[in-house]
């Protein structure tokens, strides 16, 4: 069993302490804003984005989002979503955010982070895509796909070529270690 920091579970997703704090989003799912500080998700905003959904399957994130309760996802704080990490698709190494309006705070942090601790460029979208923190963004969850940049160009994904030896270790190293430096700066103010 891997230990856990009380407020984090795998895959990422961060709760926060059992009181909320102030200086943080209003966690509750479409709730309104009470203040200019916090993001604003009404019914309209992020359940009726933009997205494309990941799949229709029973499985992965969609069915996992769907199998949460009201409460359980009120819980949720955020959620930082590691997907292809490890390819060196252009002549400078480059991570893409991806996420959504109610994820920007989420999106800077991870910003901060890379520009603080790697050296890869950064790249934001907030036009959330075909990835497993899309089922999230739909439930007005903050949630930001972190992927190598110019994913797009990738042209091993989902083929016979998708093998070891075409990983850059080193772009992997650096996405890892922006998301855990942003994670627990993130941590820090729960």
């Amino acid at each position: 069993m891997i230990p856990q920091h009380p407020s984090v579970m795998l895959h990422s997703k961060l709760f926060p302490a059992q009181e909320k704090d102030p200086s943080w989003p209003t966690w509750t799912p479409c709730r309104p804003a009470r203040s200019a500080e916090r993001w604003l998700c009404t019914t309209n905003c992020c359940c009726r984005a933009p997205v494309t959904p990941t799949s229709t399957s029973s499985s992965g994130s969609l069915a996992y989002v769907a199998g949460l309760s009201t409460a359980e996802r009120e819980l949720i704080r955020s959620v930082v979503n590691l997907d292809m990490i490890a390819s060196l698709n252009a002549p400078q190494p480059t991570v893409l955010l991806a996420g959504a309006s109610l994820s920007q705070h989420l999106i800077d942090e991870l910003a901060r982070a890379a520009a603080t601790y790697t050296t890869p460029a950064v790249q934001t979208s907030l036009h959330p895509l075909n990835s497993d923190h899309v089922p999230f963004l739909e439930k007005c969850i903050p949630a930001v796909l972190t992927i190598e940049g110019a994913d797009s160009t990738n042209a091993n994904i989902h083929s016979a070529r998708d093998t070891l030896d075409s990983i850059d270790y080193d772009l992997a190293l650096e996405i890892l270690r922006m998301n855990v430096a942003a994670t627990a700066r993130l941590l820090g103010s729960a």
